[in-house]
């Protein structure tokens, strides 16, 4: 006879990326082979650009109306913390996917709390201290108004300052248009002129990261001042002839080896979604004998995923890609393993009790 489990997806709304449409599937294909033990409710909830208040909300239905044993989907690591109570008062797992936009602050997470991230405040930290030994003290962060929001400057100065006491991080933040939705790209490249960066770290995604790279391009930094990204950078732009060195980083729970091309086989949000699918399953095959908590503690020490321990025992790569213009034919080659930051350094602890962050969205969630 089947087992049933009833699940609720909370799945904010992108217009940048259909990461909620990818997790939901990547979650699916992993849940899907339990199937012969286990019947499997899902219930999405979707949660808009993923405040606090719309979590809540969802959160209550699916505790008082579905009546769900867990909870699993994509909400910011602030909000986590914002709405952590709930998890402990009803007594039911989540685990929380996200790319680690903000901080994460485990004394305000609890037992029921379980975290599936790339960590990109590692990655920046990682990213930067490794620019700072390249390239010179001096860089630059640049973003549109909505990507500034982060934790994502606080992670470059600790990563540069950590490499050199004395790194400077000048910085320039695009003002919003006339619309108020997008923000003026162009206007960062008149402060690159002003400061003159050793290297840039660029923030930004969408049709603004295709006018920044125009914008970088036509202006002939791409074969003077390194330029360091995020992978969400690295979308279209008018084609050259010689490509555009970006330097982004990635988060591996295995090792890799250095020199090898880079391939990705699975978008971010469907990999996070079939890394979670695949806990969740495991941690049910293991609950004749356990609590549903405790079933899922044990299966996520015995998974190869970066669930729960956040942070820590991070492989982080330095990963070079030589973009042409057309982001589905860009050369990513596997170039170094990065030393890194962990979250019970001194520096972790002084950077988490510091504000460094204002959006209470996941990264994207726009």
């Amino acid at each position: 006879m089947q087992k049933k489990v009833s699940i609720g997806l909370l799945l904010p709304s992108s217009t940048i990326l259909p990461m909620s449409k990818e997790f939901e599937t990547g979650f699916k294909k992993s849940i899907s082979n339990i199937k012969d033990e286990w019947e499997v409710e899902i219930h999405p909830e979707f949660i808009a650009q993923g405040s606090a208040k719309r979590v809540e909300e969802a959160l209550d239905k699916f505790f008082h109306y579905h009546q769900v044993d867990l909870v699993s989907g994509i909400i910011s690591n602030r909000v986590a913390m914002m709405v952590s109570d709930k998890f402990q008062k009803n007594k039911k797992p989540i685990v929380i996917n996200n790319i680690g936009e903000h901080l994460p602050d485990a004394s305000k997470f609890n037992e029921y709390i379980f975290l599936n991230s790339t960590n990109t405040w590692q990655q920046i930290w990682s990213l930067s201290n490794w620019a700072v030994k390249k390239f010179g003290k001096k860089g630059m962060f640049v973003s549109g108004m909505y990507d500034a929001g982060y934790s994502f400057m606080k992670m470059m100065s600790d990563g540069m300052q950590a490499a050199n006491p004395n790194a400077e991080i000048p910085y320039s933040v695009a003002p919003l248009d006339d619309s108020k939705v997008y923000s003026q790209v162009d206007r960062v490249f008149e402060h690159i002129e002003m400061f003159k960066p050793d290297f840039v770290f660029a923030f930004f995604c969408g049709t603004e990261a295709t006018q920044f790279l125009n914008g970088y391009v036509s202006r002939g930094y791409h074969q003077t001042l390194p330029l360091l990204s995020l992978p969400f950078l690295l979308e279209e732009f008018n084609t050259i002839e010689t490509p555009i060195t970006i330097y982004t980083s990635l988060n591996s729970s295995v090792e890799l080896e250095l020199g090898m091309p880079y391939t990705e086989t699975v978008s971010l949000f469907n990999q996070l979604g079939q890394q979670t699918g695949s806990a969740v399953a495991e941690g049910l095959k293991q609950t004749d004998t356990t609590s549903l908590v405790e079933s899922f503690k044990n299966a996520i020490e015995k998974s190869h995923v970066n669930i729960a321990k956040v942070g820590q025992n991070a492989n982080i790569y330095l990963i070079e890609n030589q973009h042409y213009g057309n982001k589905n034919d860009i050369r990513k080659q596997i170039q170094e393993k990065l030393p890194t930051i962990q979250n019970d350094s001194p520096q972790f602890l002084a950077a988490i009790s510091e504000f460094s962050s204002s959006w209470e969205n996941p990264y994207l969630g726009i």
